[in-house]
């Protein structure tokens, strides 16, 4: 069972004058074109098929007003008939809508019913009054149609319906035949390589105008002069001296546009002097003298002046002097920009080139105009430039894969010089190491593996990681190392900063270093630290040395001055604070205050041994044990201070400060105290001939169970004993001086009496020798 599924490329009510010379008698004749296919969908075998074909009044019931039956031979499936050729239709009835039912066969008749289109009551054309056809015109192909003058129609079903000196001649019907193999990386369109086109040909049509041909088979010229549609299916629809050769093409309008031989499918919307070359599926929008080269496959010209395109599916939107020669290759506009390699891209400006594989440059051009090397280039695959003017993306050394995914964002005469480096604006900057970034500014380079510039002038990054976040003349030579900004800072050792600042260096040999900021600061040792100030050096032996700030400071191995001026810990783990205070011992301290001599300047404080705590301060040492704020003798605060000039720790004993005030035995405290051994020792920790004479604070402690704890002894706590014991001692002296007044002059009392006596005795002795009378004499008178 057969049954007529569909129709391919249908012409129907294509109508076919016959006209016999000075007569207006004629045979009415239509075309009728399909293909016949089985129940499945496949076409029926070669051969000669019965087909009854009638015209009714109505799509679907209605009256039939003309029937015929036909022998239709099919290749393919394929036919084409011309109706009316045994039994013509009367002209009175397409006066009304028809409907062409189609029966194959024994076959059910197809419904719906075709409408039939207006074509056919084109018919009547021969009687409208005032039609004459031109006396020169030439038909000699069979049911062909001539109006207008001069116009020759020399092959079968061709028509020409105005105009003068058109032709109309079906010499060349052969379907174009492309293979897309291999052209699209392996991605074939759906139309395929191997599609038959399944298209029928009769001659062509041209509408009207003067000097045109319509040579290839079903081409059409709508009007227009000198227009050639010499290709298969092609159509040119007006204008002059246009030209479609090859299959399928179409010309719409305009002056001298081509589509030449050896291609198809393309479309010339108008324009001037437009090209299409030996391409496929190409098109040209406008403009003028735009040219798509071969061997190209989808290529678009939207317009503009003077374009090219060498490439499969590459676009020039429009502009002036453009290229696209790479397969996906686009320019979107601008003037003399080359998108060069395939899937490149550049988005307008002027003058800019994408050398590489699916680079980009979205605009910008010369910075120069006069200076064509001024453009924007792309050098190496997927390297990117947004804009600006004679920036370069990768190395121009011709090897494409060397230096890619590099970008520029614009600005001018920047470089990308090696693979994934970025810049994002400014001028002549450059990255010149893998993942290198330049952030803007001028003259800056990112010059090792993933090192970064973020602005200013001037700077460069040569150390692997290293940063230089912007400022002046900042350098950079080691790896992994950091200056924030600044002026002619140098780094130059490794993982070391720089904050800021100016003329701040840090030297080869100083690795892990750091300078926050300041002037003419120097780390010349490895872990040195300088926090700020100006004039500050972490000398060549100074590991692990910080200075805080100030002016003028020095240090040395693990060595700290926190600021001031001046001051120098030369010493190892030493310190030196103030002014001019020089701690040249090994762990020594020096606190130096402003002493100024005649001349103004500030006296040095020189530690005096190693180890050893060296302050010097002109207005007095004060320390506080509580939270007063100022040393007021009026309120005196806790703790204790050594006045200006003094060389004695005065210690807080006002009344005002103590609490649980009473009186104490003297006397027992007297005790206490000539019970208390005391010793003489010396400390272990000093030089064993260094010896000192005191209680031990254990005995000391529990003899008086007075003080903080039983391992020391406050300085107070024996004063005040020793003053206890001493009022003691005071007043039991003064008993005894009492005491001995009183014994003292009993004893001169005694003295006098001993004196008489003795006198007594010697005068006896006398007196007993010279007389007893006498001696009794004057023994009785002294009494």
């Amino acid at each position: 069972m057969k049954s007529l599924k569909h129709f391919t490329c249908i012409v129907l009510g294509l109508v076919i004058f016959s006209i016999p010379n000075q007569s207006l008698a004629m045979d009415l004749l239509f075309n009728h074109q399909g293909q016949l296919t089985d129940s499945n969908g496949d076409p029926v075998a070669d051969g000669t098929y019965q087909i009854i074909y009638s015209l009714w009044d109505d799509p679907n019931t209605g009256n039939m007003l003309w029937a015929e039956t036909l022998s239709v031979p099919a290749v393919n499936g394929l036919f084409s008939v011309v109706l009316g050729t045994v039994q013509p239709p009367e002209p009175v009835l397409f006066s009304n809508q028809l409907y062409l039912q189609t029966q194959v066969g024994t076959d059910s008749p197809m419904t719906p019913r075709s409408t039939l289109t207006s074509s056919p009551y084109a018919a009547t054309a021969m009687s409208v009054p005032g039609f004459t056809p031109g006396p020169d015109n030439t038909v000699t192909g069979q049911y062909g149609f001539a109006a207008g003058n001069q116009n020759s129609v020399l092959s079968d079903y061709g028509a020409v319906t105005g105009g003068q000196m058109n032709i109309v001649e079906n010499t060349n019907n052969t379907l174009p035949s492309f293979d897309t193999t291999g052209i699209f990386n392996g991605l074939t369109p759906a139309f395929g390589s191997d599609k038959s086109l399944i298209c029928l040909t009769v001659a062509g049509w041209i509408g009207g105008g003067t000097l045109n041909t319509a040579f290839g088979g079903s081409a059409a010229v709508g009007a227009g002069s000198d227009n050639h549609a010499d290709g298969v299916f092609t159509s040119i629809i007006g204008g002059c001296q246009n030209y479609a050769l090859g299959g399928f093409d179409v010309v719409s309008g305009g002056y001298n546009n081509q589509t030449v031989l050896n291609g198809g499918f393309r479309v010339i919307a108008g324009g001037r002097n437009n090209i299409i070359n030996s391409s496929w599926y190409s098109s040209v929008g406008g403009g003028v003298f735009n040219t798509i080269d071969a061997p190209t496959v989808g290529g678009t010209i939207g317009g503009g002046y003077v374009n090219r395109i060498i490439g499969h599916v590459a676009t020039i939107g429009g502009g002036y002097f453009n290229n696209a020669f790479g397969f996906g290759a686009t320019v979107g506009g601008g003037q003399q920009n080359i998108s060069n390699q395939d899937y490149s891209t550049v988005g307008g400006g002027l003058s800019n080139n994408a050398n590489a594989q699916f680079a980009t440059i979205g605009g910008g051009g010369r910075a120069d105009l006069a200076d064509p090397l001024s453009s924007n280039e792309v050098y190496d695959n997927y390297g990117t430039i947004a804009g600006g003017g004679s920036n370069k993306a990768g190395s121009n050394d011709g090897i494409e894969i060397n230096d890619q995914y590099t970008t520029i964002g614009g600005g001018y005469f920047n470089q990308t010089l090696a693979g994934y480096s970025t810049i994002g604006g400014g001028e002549i900057n450059a990255t010149q190491g893998i993942y290198g970034t330049v952030g803007g500014g001028r003259d800056n380079h990112a010059s090792s593996w993933a090192a970064t510039v973020g602005g200013g002038q001037s700077n460069e990054a040569f150390g692997y990681t290293s940063t230089i976040g912007g400022g002046l003349l900042n350098l950079i030579t080691a790896d992994s190392s950091v200056i924030g900004g600044g002026t002619n800072n140098l780094i130059n050792t490794t993982s070391s900063v720089i904050a800021g600042g100016n003329i701040n260096s840090i030297t080869n040999n100083a690795i892990l270093s750091a300078i926050g900021g300041g002037s003419g600061n120097l780390v010349q040792a490895s872990t040195g630290t300088i926090a700020g100030g100006a004039r500050n050096t972490v000398t060549t032996v100074g590991i692990g040395g910080a200075i805080g700030g100030g002016a003028g400071n020095i240090v040395g191995s693990y060595a700290t001055v926190p600021g001031g001026l001046d001051n120098e810990a030369s010493g190892d783990n030493s310190f030196a604070a103030g002014i001019n205070a020089k701690a040249t011992h090994n762990c020594s301290f020096v606190w130096s205050d402003c002493c100024i001599d005649a001349t103004g300047a500030a006296l040095p404080l020189y530690s005096t041994a190693a180890n050893s705590y060296n302050a010097r301060a002109t207005g007095g040492f004060y320390f506080f044990t509580d939270c007063d704020t100022i040393w007021d003798p009026t309120t005196p605060p806790s703790g204790s201070y050594l006045p200006p000039g003094g060389s004695m720790w005065l210690s807080g004993s006002d009344k005002n400060l103590k609490r649980n005030i009473r009186e104490v035995n003297n006397s027992d405290l007297l005790e206490k105290v000539a019970s208390l051994p005391i010793y003489q020792w010396s400390y272990k920790k000093q030089d064993a001939s260094i010896e000192h004479i005191g209680p031990m604070a254990q005995e000391f402690y529990e003899t008086f169970q007075i003080g903080d704890n039983n391992t020391s002894i406050g300085a107070l706590d024996p004063a005040g004993i020793s003053l206890a014991a001493i009022k003691q001692l005071h007043k039991e002296n003064e008993a005894l001086k009492a005491e001995i007044e009183s014994l003292k002059i009993q004893v001169d009392a005694n003295k006098e009496l001993s004196a008489k006596v003795d006198q007594l005795s010697k005068l006896v002795e006398t007196l007993l020798v010279s007389n007893d009378q006498t001696i009794k004499k004057e023994y009785a008178a002294t009494k």
